[in-house]
Order: C-alpha cells, then sequence, then structure tokens
C-alpha cells in the first residue's frame, strides 16, 4: 500500500502528531486513495489529521521511497492545530530532540533524510 504525508516546520521545529493506534509520533499522512497522486494524498491526509492548517504553509520538498513519499512544508509561524481522533496529542519539537521521541516506522527515515 503507497501513502504520503507532510511534515510541517517552522522556526527549526517538527509539528508531530501522537496516534491514538500505537501512541507513536508522526507527520500527518496517511494511504493513497484510487486515482490520487502521491501530492493528492498528503494535502488531503493533512487536511484530514489537522483541520486548521494555515493556508501560508509552503510545500519545497520531498523524500520518496517505494511506499511512502513524505512532503516538507514549511510555516513562517508556528500555530495551534484542531487534530481529529486519530491522534491524541500534538507537539511542536526542535530538531534536536525529535529522534528521542518514538517516531513511527512510516516517517522516521524521511524525517532522518530531511533532518539529521
Amino acid at each position: 500500500m503507497m501513502g504520503a504525508g507532510v511534515m510541517i516546520t517552522s522556526k527549526n521545529r517538527v509539528l508531530l502528531l501522537k496516534r491514538s493506534k500505537d501512541y507513536k509520533w508522526n507527520c500527518a499522512g496517511g494511504s493513497t486513495e484510487k486515482g490520487e497522486t502521491r501530492f493528492q494524498t498528503a494535502i488531503r491526509e493533512m487536511n484530514e489529521e489537522i483541520l486548521n492548517v494555515p493556508e501560508s504553509l509552503k510545500i519545497v520538498d520531498h523524500y520518496h521511497t517505494k511506499p511512502y513519499t513524505l512532503y516538507y512544508g514549511i510555516l513562517e509561524e508556528p500555530f495551534i492545530p484542531v487534530i481529529n481522533e486519530e491522534s491524541i496529542d500534538w507537539a511542536w519539537v526542535s530538531i534536536s530532540e525529535l529522534f528521542n521521541l518514538e517516531i513511527h516506522p512510516k516517517d522516521y527515515y524521511s524525517l532522518k533524510y530531511f533532518l539529521d
């Protein structure tokens, strides 16, 4: 199954969501639906999981593996996200602290690619 998501960054921090399924941290994202491109999947999933993403979010890059693509988004200022039931918490995490958390495998290597 293919999927995609968006890493939202602002001021050297990454917005992470804590999944209600397994309590692992991840970027907003999920599975591709029939007929969708990976970019369409990433934007749809992000907007389903974070209900108030600012329109000023700029997608500037992406990291693609066979099953998953993570898009890199930048905001000038952080915001307080409104999340759906797929997550139980959220946090703006500094890049230096990011890999101390239990990151979901779908995002781990993509985050390392962008931030390590």
